[in-house]
């Protein structure tokens, strides 16, 4: 038999469900953030290793967060540099080509990346 309430359905039977459905998302929450800190840290060491030679202030200006940002229900945690000279070298400009060293970089941790939180979804 299904009620109806305010936020959705209620139904005999579901409650060892969506207990387990909660308890899971509780956990992967903080482990989702634990694992987006490690992996900007690790785009940001890749987009370091790739980025132009003789370009010392973007160099200077990659960085990572230390900690994980929750909003909207996500979890997420920044890597890039900071200097706005960089998106020129990323994208090119009329008189300069493009030297992309973000996407590349964001492109070779994409994998890796989903992998471990995968990890995490399958516990």
């Amino acid at each position: 038999m299904a009620v109806r309430s305010r936020v959705g359905f209620d139904v005999d039977g579901l409650d060892a469900v969506v207990t387990e459905f909660t308890w899971r998302a509780a956990k992967v929450s903080p482990e989702a953030g634990k694992v987006a800190v490690e992996y900007a840290g690790k785009a940001a060491q890749l987009m370091r290793d790739k980025v132009p030679i003789g370009s010392g202030e973007t160099l200077g200006s990659i960085s990572s967060d230390s900690s994980p940002t929750v909003s909207m229900g996500g979890v997420y945690a920044d890597a890039g540099p900071e200097w706005f000279v960089a998106r020129f070298l990323e994208n090119g400009t009329v008189k300069m080509s493009p030297r992309p060293f973000v996407a590349p970089a964001a492109d070779q941790i994409l994998g890796p990346f989903a992998e471990a939180l995968g990890d995490i979804v399958g516990d």
